[in-house]
């Protein structure tokens, strides 16, 4: 993988494209302790996949649904000591509201899964590659339904289990489904995202031209440095223009002027709006 930004996942502070972390909390609820879910993040970049070739595959982060690998942590120990939290871990409570310890500064009992897309890591991968316009590579696009034609089932014999599946598949997930599971990965050669190119201009859908829309709301940008934990996510809001479809390229024009092309995510209507990160 190479990144257009890089990411750093706020508890192992590993140079990532995705993260997404679970945070609980042991708490009594009666005369029994169980675990309670306090914070949950999750946040997702542009990037490009490559292969060994020197190949590459520009994703829009936007329009993924990841299934990662969890690593397992816990805080804990009570008054006297124990295990504390990570300075990450800290920030990311601080920045939703919570506190690593307790009222008389004991550390809280805490159990963090998170799970990450690194830089350099092998991903399994499953959508449409089209043909970028403009652009510098290709570029991977949502499942949809209409992707595998009744002729091409029956010239590779898909049974009806086969069709069903595929049917499940695409009415549950009009997305780009990514996991970097090694029973997935193990047999994919490594990529050398050293050498991929970075997006340098504007990608559009093939036989496809974006839709233009000025830039709604904007932040101040902030920039990620290595060794820091990752900020807060800065947002751009989109409305969806009439006539266009979950899946369809959008083009916007980022607070800094730069035009980029997003695809639409999925279960989102015209005249609805959606985030994007800048």
């Amino acid at each position: 993988m190479a990144p257009g930004q890089i990411l750093y996942s706020p508890v192992n502070n590993k140079p990532c494209v995705h993260y997404d972390v679970k945070v609980e909390e042991r708490q009594k609820r009666g005369d029994n302790y169980q675990w309670v879910t306090i914070v949950t993040e999750m946040r997702t970049v542009d990037f490009f996949l490559s292969d060994n070739t020197g190949g590459s595959v520009f994703v829009q982060g936007a329009t993924v649904t990841p299934f990662t690998m969890d690593e397992k942590s816990k805080t804990g120990g009570g008054f006297w000591g124990g295990t504390s939290a990570s300075p990450g871990l800290q920030a990311l409570m601080q920045r939703n509201g919570r506190s690593t310890t307790g009222f008389f500064g004991g550390n809280k009992n805490l159990r963090i899964s998170e799970g990450s897309f690194d830089i350099g890591e092998v991903l399994a991968c499953l959508g449409g590659v089209n043909p970028g316009v403009g652009g510098p590579t290709m570029m991977i696009m949502p499942l949809q339904q209409q992707a595998i034609t009744e002729e091409y089932m029956t010239a590779n014999n898909w049974d009806n289990f086969d069709k069903k599946s595929w049917n499940a598949l695409t009415g549950k997930y009009q997305t780009v489904l990514m996991s970097d599971s090694p029973e997935l990965t193990e047999n994919l050669l490594t990529a050398q995202y050293q050498n991929a190119p970075m997006m340098q201009q504007p990608m559009t859908r093939q036989q496809q031209q974006p839709v233009m829309i000025q830039q709604q709301q904007q932040q101040p940008m902030m920039v990620v440095q290595p060794g820091q934990v990752a900020p807060a996510p800065t947002l751009m809001n989109i409305t969806v223009p009439q006539g266009v479809i979950p899946g369809q390229l959008i083009q916007v024009q980022t607070p800094s002027g730069q035009l980029v092309s997003v695809a639409v995510p999925a279960g989102v209507a015209p005249g609805a709006m959606f985030q994007i990160q800048v």
